[in-house]
């Protein structure tokens, strides 16, 4: 199965190399939402072959490398994988006072994933 992802974030992944894709579930946060939980929108996407991690800002101080897991209270949790390898990746940028990082990643995923 090829599977397009239309990342808000850079992730400039080499084409050919294998790609672990890490959807992530977070508790959300308030008054009323005590067990209440959502699948965030993009995966983490994790370079197999260098080992570099790319998801959105806000994940970035949530996130444990080694080995690749959650800060403890984060109220982030796997929810699923995906490993494959990348068909295509195209990135862009619009400067401005807002600089926008854009990816299209397009993942042939192992079917046993």
């Amino acid at each position: 199965m090829t599977k397009t992802l239309h990342l808000a974030f850079f992730a400039p992944v080499a084409v050919g190399a294998r790609v672990r894709l890490v959807y992530v579930r977070q508790r959300r946060s308030g008054l009323f939402s005590e067990g209440d939980w959502t699948v965030r929108p993009a995966p983490i996407v994790v370079d197999e072959g260098s080992g570099v991690v790319y998801c959105f800002a806000d994940m970035q101080p949530l996130i444990c490398p080694e080995p690749l897991g959650f800060v403890g209270g984060s109220g982030c949790e796997v929810a699923s994988t995906e490993t494959g390898r990348v068909r295509a990746c195209v990135v862009g940028s619009i400067a401005g006072d807002v600089s926008t990082l854009r990816t299209t990643l397009v993942v042939d995923v192992d079917p046993a994933t």
